[in-house]
This record gives structure tokens, sequence and C-alpha cells, in this order.
């Protein structure tokens, strides 16, 4: 990052997303220390914003910060990944029950058309397609919730998300054969405008989701896990 970088908003949003993106693309890893000094120097700036920065992060769980120790990026293992699954069911269940009132007809349809069209597709085309749609019913949670506290909270775990997609979850295949159909139940919901039936989906397609992956690492140990599947 440059310094030229850091000019637009307040120096110490700007600080907190380029140390969180730092650690969400794997530069540094878990448990590595960070040195503030070093960024400091790198960035041209005093550690009086870094360490605002990391007392934040460390409240959303990307960092780990230990008296007369310093600081760590935090260490993400399954009890930490079921922890942030538990966080997504309850924002994301709220969202989209909030949606389903505010969300225009036209996109409700809209989406429940492209899952029903991904998922007619045939072959390497279909996979494709699914993947292009796979998070479309959660943009549409997070967009229309209409509530500014609830985003910024479902931010927050959504950097988490993102984290262990990069780290313990990596290696795990989309399931898109099984989240369809899940999928698919949300949006039906969601054009019924009916909050409590999106919100039930979405609820036990976000548990699903984590037991097929908590399935998936039970058997294949890291040390055995396949390095060329994707995410």
């Amino acid at each position: 990052m440059k310094t030229s970088v850091l000019n637009h908003t307040s120096l110490a949003d700007q600080v907190r997303d380029a140390l969180k993106d730092e650690i969400i693309s794997g530069r540094l890893k878990p448990n590595d220390r960070i040195d503030l000094n070093e960024y400091a120097q790198k960035w041209s700036i005093s550690p009086t914003p870094l360490r605002d920065a990391l007392k934040h992060m460390e409240t959303t769980g990307l960092v780990t910060i230990h008296p007369r120790r310093g600081v760590f990026v935090a260490d993400i293992d399954e009890a930490g990944l079921a922890e942030t699954f538990e966080l997504r069911v309850a924002f994301e269940g709220m969202a989209i029950r909030l949606a389903a009132r505010n969300v225009p007809d036209e996109i409700a349809r809209a989406v429940l058309e492209k899952y029903r069209s991904a998922g007619a597709a045939g072959g390497v085309e279909r996979i494709a397609r699914l993947r292009e749609v796979d998070d479309a019913i959660h943009d549409i949670a997070f967009e229309y919730c209409n509530n500014k506290r609830l985003r910024k909270m479902m931010e927050s775990v959504r950097d988490l998300i993102f984290w262990s997609k990069q780290t313990i979850i990596r290696n795990v295949p989309e399931p898109y054969d099984a989240t369809l159909p899940e999928h698919l139940a949300i949006c039906e919901a969601l054009v019924r405008r009916d909050g409590d039936a999106a919100e039930r989906a979405m609820r036990a397609h976000l548990e699903n989701s984590l037991a097929r992956i908590m399935e998936w690492l039970k058997a294949h140990p890291p040390e055995t896990a396949p390095t060329s599947a994707t995410v």
C-alpha cells in the first residue's frame, strides 16, 4: 500500500481497511505477529492510528492483543468457524426477514429467476452460473434490510467468512447442488413477502452449510486434504 492511498477517508478507517486486507488476503497468516513499527514505517504514519485500528479489529475477531507480547493475527479453527456461522445465522436471518418487506417486487422476482435459470443450465455452464449467483440472495439480505447497524455487524461477519475461505475452508468444494434448493426456498419466500418463512429458510441454509463444511473437514484433515479443490 502506498502512502498516497491514505488520502480520502479518515486515517483510522483507511489503516483499518489496509490491515484487514493484509489479513484477509493471506499476506498476514493466522498467529503471525503484527509489527506496528514496521507498518508505521511502511505506510509513513505514526503507530497511534495502527493501535486504534487494531483495537477495533480485536472486537471483530481478526486479531488478538497480548499485553507485553504484542499483537497477533487471530487463529481460526473449527470452533471459531462455528461461532462465526452462529453470528451469520442470527444476522442474516434477521436481515432477510427485514428485506422481505423492503425489496422491490421486480428485484425479488429477478433473483429467483437467476437461480432457476442457473439450475436449469447443464454441464460446465451450470456450475459457472451457479457460482455466479451463489451470493445473490445474501446480497439481497444485506442491501434491503434497511438497517445500518445490522449492516455494520454483517460486514464484520462477512470479513470473517471470507477470511475463513482463505484459510480453514480454502479447500472445501462448493456444494452447488445442495445449496440451490435452499437458495430457491429463500427466494420464493421473498417473492411472497413472507419474512418469517424467508428467515427460517435462510437459517436452515446457513446451518446446513456449516454442517457440510464440518463434515468435509472431518473427512479431510489438513495433512491429507487435497490442494486442488476450490471454494
